[in-house]
């Protein structure tokens, strides 16, 4: 071969990043070939010494080549049919060259086309010797053969499959791997475009291919051109421009795959060049994301008003489409005011995130966990027991509470308010209506003195609070059965005016109170509602109000200068 050539050869060849970019050209030329399946083998054979020979073999059902075609276009550099076909993307001509990047010591290719066949015998340095096959044969088939040890074929079958899998997934022929040397089982290596995994999507044509959004628990960003991969990153790589305006937790789960004949590329076919071409789909993927955000809110409303038995299609759809809604400052867009898209315990309609927030006056989400064993009190089932304290004044959210704390908490945010499990903070009580009533009106009365509208304070056991750290009180939620709930909120005021308030009568703290009660109720009732204090909120300002107000107007007539024990 003249010196000239090779070099050329040389330089083209080092124009590829790997030494396994040739499957990905191999697939390629396939495809540009018409066929409708590549099969790719590995083998290895007995050499000389301590040596053993590499086979890769690639066999497709396309077009094959005509003489004409063999001398023209493949044993010519840079010269090719495909120069001007806008939909193949192997204009370079250099696809087939590329295999002697992996430095094989023979390549055999055989070719018909139209009753003729033809073979052809490359040395490493890419001379060649071509003869007429006899026998009829369609497509095309390539093999590689190159010396080697033993010990590296597991490297040489990882490599292949990392370069189809990185290239060539997507492509619309099928393309199969098998390693028969190990005696693997076959492998589909290309599925085409993904189907089904999507929760939502919006598609959109594009000029030799299209642009689907989606959003999915695979991620990621792919520009395509012919089925084959030329550039694969997160959306802040790709397109940093859509990243700024699109909701931040958006990206985690945003799938955008575009496929045009407009991006061109280096002669290595693994970068794009013009980058004009990129940003121009810019617009177009925030377009489609707003649509696919309408999408989303129409498939939360669909599923919230379904059965039962269709809460995880809820649950994905509710994941999906906070990502999708949420805004940079942390907000949700409004439509989750309007939208019906919750459920609760006690209707079986569903209701939107402003009438919830309304009815819960401060508090976080309560969110039923059916699997949480305090409320089991009665022999009633946790789920009947929530159910009888859900309510429209106090509404408990249908979900779950540990599969669905993402989007749970991206809702909580968006009206500043926590998440929390029902089974922490709701206790169904049984009331003790004629216990310490004295030690009750005092604790009243203090309350009064702070500014708390309550109903009225009674004595009462909280069924599942076994513990001490648990609370000492809890209003009473108005849904006709007597539940507590420990969680006042940030409006702790207002949530409970006109409210009763129950007291957990076997608290320590509590029943210390009870226990001097006799000698000092002004006493017990001041040490209750400290005890109180971190659940009302209260400072030790407030106590030190409260402290003097006890002592003016219930201390007046005591002989006793300071609250104190009663000598």
């Amino acid at each position: 071969m003249d010196e000239a050539v090779e070099q050329i050869l040389a330089r083209l060849i080092g124009q590829f990043g790997s030494p396994y970019d040739f499957c990905r050209e191999l697939v390629q030329n396939a495809m540009d070939g018409g066929a409708g399946r590549l099969d790719i083998s590995f083998d290895v054979h007995r050499g000389g010494d301590d040596e053993v020979v590499f086979e890769l073999r690639f066999e497709d059902t396309g077009r094959g080549m005509t003489e004409e075609v063999v001398r023209d276009e493949l044993t010519r550099l840079f010269a090719s049919s495909k120069r001007h076909d806008r939909t193949s993307a192997g204009e370079f001509g250099v696809g087939f060259v590329s295999v002697f990047g992996w430095r094989p010591d023979a390549v055999v290719l055989q070719t018909g086309r139209e009753g003729e066949a033809w073979e052809l015998i490359f040395d490493g340095s890419a001379r060649f010797e071509q003869r007429r096959i006899d026998n009829p044969l369609e497509g095309t088939s390539i093999l590689l053969l190159k010396r080697g040890a033993r010990a590296d074929a597991s490297e040489v079958v990882g490599e292949v499959t990392r370069a189809l899998c990185k290239w060539c997934r997507y492509c619309p022929i099928e393309v199969i791997f098998e390693d028969l040397f190990h005696g693997s089982p076959p492998q589909l290596i290309s599925v085409g475009w993904p189907q089904g995994d999507a929760i939502c999507e919006d598609e959109e044509p594009l000029p030799g291919g299209k642009l689907l959004v989606s959003m999915c628990a695979d991620p990621r960003v792919v520009l395509m051109r012919s089925g084959l991969i030329l550039e694969e990153g997160t959306l802040a790589e790709l397109f940093p421009s859509v990243a700024s305006r699109l909701p931040p937790g958006a990206e985690q789960h945003l799938r955008i795959l575009a496929e045009t004949s407009e991006f061109e590329t280096n002669i290595a076919r693994d970068k794009i060049t013009l980058r004009a071409a990129v940003e121009h789909l810019a617009p177009r993927i925030v377009r489609a994301f707003a649509r696919m955000q309408r999408a989303l809110f129409s498939m939360a409303e669909q599923t919230a008003a379904g059965p039962s038995r269709a809460a995880e299609t809820h649950s994905h759809a509710m994941m999906h489409l906070c990502l999708a809604a949420q805004l940079p400052n942390g907000e949700v867009i409004d439509e989750l005011d309007r939208r019906s898209i919750l459920r609760t315990l006690h209707d079986e309609l569903p209701v939107s995130l402003r009438v919830i927030e309304r009815a819960l006056e401060g508090l976080p989400l309560i969110v039923a966990d059916g699997t949480s064993e305090p409320l089991r009190g009665g022999g009633a089932e946790v789920g009947e027991s929530l159910a009888s304290c859900s309510g429209p004044r106090f509404p408990v959210v249908r979900a779950d509470f540990v599969r669905d704390l993402p989007w749970l908490r991206i809702l909580g945010s968006s009206i500043d308010r926590g998440v929390v499990p029902a089974a922490r903070v709701l206790f169904a009580v049984e009331p003790n209506e004629g216990m310490a009533l004295g030690i009750c009106g005092g604790v009243e009365s203090m309350l009064r003195a702070l500014g708390f509208e309550i109903h009225g304070v009674r004595m009462a056991k909280f069924a599942g609070a076994h513990h001490e750290d648990g609370p000492i009180c809890g209003f009473d939620t108005g849904s006709g059965a007597p539940f507590a709930c420990a969680e006042f909120g940030a409006e702790v005021r207002r949530r409970l005016h006109d409210a009763r308030v129950w007291i957990r009568e076997d608290h320590t703290i509590v029943q210390n109170a009870l226990s001097m009660g006799g000698l000092d109720p002004v006493f017990a009732g001041m040490s209750i509602v400290a005890g109180m204090s971190p659940q009302l909120g209260l400072s030790s300002a407030d106590l030190a109000t409260l402290g003097d107000a006890v002592e003016r107007d219930l201390m007046g007539g005591s002989k006793r200068g300071r609250l104190g024990p009663a000598t």
